[in-house]
């Protein structure tokens, strides 16, 4: 079993009411300010752990309204050959 022993200040309540049970959105309870600070982190180590890149300038991040964001896209691409011309 698992027990919160003190809330972070990050914490908020989570906006959705089935959050925690169908495991769609996991960081709803963090506040979205902290979330955009972690998200940011996670790129920036990969850029340094894998691309060995280090920007000289880091922007603030874009985002828009709250939880106007949280779409799925699913994206392919496939090779066409190339017609012969007629």
């Amino acid at each position: 079993m698992t027990r919160l022993h003190k809330e972070s200040s990050q914490r908020v309540t989570p906006p959705c009411e089935y959050f925690g049970t169908c495991g769609g959105c996991a960081m709803q309870h963090v506040s979205l300010v902290a979330q955009a600070a972690a998200k940011q982190r996670v790129l920036e180590d990969a850029f340094g752990h894998i691309a060995k890149l280090r920007p000289e300038v880091m922007f603030p991040p874009i985002s828009g309204e709250p939880w106007g964001y949280r779409h799925r896209a699913r994206l392919s691409a496939r090779h066409v050959a190339k017609r012969a011309a007629c």
